[in-house]
């Protein structure tokens, strides 16, 4: 399946209006609004840019070229007529150019531009894509998506892919889901670009993630840089709260199924003290199955991996195997449970998954 989101069409002129405000036949003139507290962005203001882009109370003076270049909709914009008096008026400047309102925030603004304007001590290439930051793809997506900026769209998708995506060994082995240094939470903006730009196929990972939050996590979500509020829709919270019952059902079960239906391995030199472990062990999971737990499905726990020492090495591993096998029916499954839809051949790349090494435990 195509990682790369259906393309926005062209713009009409009613289109742009909505985008930037500077198509409003009932605003006064820019300079007579001037005073109301803007300010030059300390990042991003060039005495020969020769257009001023407004995000919030940040002006950002820039070249139109460059940004006609990567957003045929930056493009069109620019070839509307501006209204009389929308020039910039900040102290100190040389000239006096056009003038650009935008409805979104100057953090988003900012890594965007930093992405298509680098400045001198920009690092360009990074050791692990997992450095960039949450609040960095979100605007590459949200904005590239709005401005039809192909590059960082597609970029932004192909990493959201890459680590939502349905490749199960990356959600297992006790391992972070997510980037390393993204908080749990930030799943919850990871479903919402994928609702805005198309790619369902983001979805089933995201949400199962989000599954595992706590509670009020779900319910209130985080703020972005700019301190606005990212929640899931009413629709997609209800997936969560009903999947989450799910999933800790079918964790629950898939260790009581394993472990029943285990078959000691030929090279067991203990099968009769691992036999005893493993009804000690198959008595504690039924036990434990009616507890709440908010543990992610598709890890093996250390305390399981602890709870599996008296085993022999061989009886481990095997009975590691077998957990594995099931853990990727159930994430295979995981579009069935979560209710999405458009994402068949989901799982297709879970592939075989490496046992657990009990070596050091």
């Amino acid at each position: 399946m195509s990682a790369t989101p259906n393309a926005t069409s062209k713009r009409t002129h009613e289109d742009l209006d909505a985008l930037s405000e500077t198509g409003s036949q009932t605003k006064k003139p820019r300079h007579e609004e001037k005073a109301a507290g803007l300010c030059r962005d300390d990042e991003f203001w060039e005495e020969d840019g020769n257009i001023v882009l407004v995000a919030g109370n940040v002006e950002f003076r820039v070249y139109r070229g460059v940004l006609a270049h990567h957003s045929p909709v930056f493009a069109d914009m620019f070839s509307l007529p501006q209204p009389v008096g929308d020039v910039s008026t900040a102290p100190g400047s040389a000239t006096s150019c056009p003038v650009v309102q935008l409805a979104d925030s100057p953090e988003d603004l900012r890594h965007v531009l930093r992405a298509i304007l680098p400045r001198k001590h920009a690092r360009l290439v990074h050791d692990e894509a997992e450095d960039l930051s949450f609040h960095a793809i979100s605007a590459y997506a949200r904005l590239g998506h709005k401005f039809q900026i192909v590059s960082l769209l597609e970029q932004s998708t192909e990493f959201l892919m890459k680590t939502y995506g349905d490749k199960f060994d990356r959600w297992h082995e006790n391992r972070q889901p997510g980037p390393p240094k993204w908080q749990d939470e930030y799943a919850i903006g990871v479903v919402n670009i994928a609702r805005l730009i198309g790619c369902p196929f983001i979805l089933p990972g995201a949400l199962a993630l989000c599954c595992t939050l706590r509670p009020k996590q779900l319910l209130h979500g985080f703020k972005r840089e700019d301190g606005s509020e990212e929640k899931l829709d009413e629709s997609d919270l209800l997936r969560c709260l009903n999947g989450r019952s799910e999933l800790i059902n079918e964790g629950a079960f898939t260790t009581v199924l394993a472990i029943s239906s285990f078959r000691h391995p030929a090279c067991c030199r203990h099968s009769k003290e691992c036999r005893k472990q493993l009804r000690l062990l198959l008595f504690a999971e039924k036990e434990y199955m009616s507890i709440p737990s908010s543990s992610y499905p598709f890890k093996i726990s250390a305390e399981d991996l602890m709870s599996w020492q008296d085993l022999c090495e061989y009886c481990m591993n095997a009975l590691s195997e077998k957990i594995a096998e099931q853990k990727v029916a159930t994430w295979r499954r995981l579009p069935t449970t979560l209710d999405i839809e458009g994402v068949d051949g989901w799982g297709q790349n879970a592939g075989q998954v490496r046992p657990m090494s009990f070596v050091n435990l």
